[in-house]
């Protein structure tokens, strides 16, 4: 069953947090700090996504916009569903809806900054593969970035 991607909304929280706790390489926030992604900003935008599969709440993105460059914060798939495309969805469906807001909010759209950034744990071959399959380009490299276990981060961007 192909997953849906709709917006979040704060009644997603208590789910988001179910899921992310199934990974232990996902960002794992606070209720507080998934309720301060649906407050509203003045210059800062962000984006909640999250895939249903067979109505079921199944993963989720989370990414943070300045002007018209984003950077993805989390992705996190629920793991019974992995490897079954719903990452995919999130990621086209954020790629779509980002690159038809920036083009709205700018005048000139062609001279707009349009770019997404994420890092990676570079042992991640999963999400690695799929950010690449998605456009994805190698951009950079934070060494000793992420803790438990310490490991370099993988920076990638996609240009629209």
């Amino acid at each position: 069953m192909k997953p849906t991607v709709r917006e979040g909304t704060p009644d997603d929280i208590p789910r988001l947090l179910e899921i992310a706790g199934e990974s232990p390489t996902a960002a794992h926030w606070s209720e507080t700090e998934y309720q301060h992604l649906f407050a509203p900003k003045v210059v800062q935008k962000d984006c909640v996504l999250v895939a249903e599969v067979g109505g079921i709440s199944g993963g989720f993105l989370v990414a943070r916009g300045v002007g018209g460059d984003w950077e993805i914060e989390n992705i996190v798939v629920s793991a019974h569903l992995r490897r079954q495309g719903v990452g995919t969805e999130l990621l086209k469906g954020f790629l779509a809806r980002v690159g038809k807001r920036e083009a709205s909010e700018s005048s000139s759209a062609q001279s707009a900054a349009k770019t997404v950034h994420l890092e990676v744990r570079e042992s991640n071959l999963a999400a690695r593969e799929l950010y690449t399959r998605t456009g994805f380009v190698p951009a950079g490299r934070r060494k000793g970035y992420y803790s438990e276990p310490p490991e370099d981060a993988i920076l990638l961007k996609f240009s629209f």
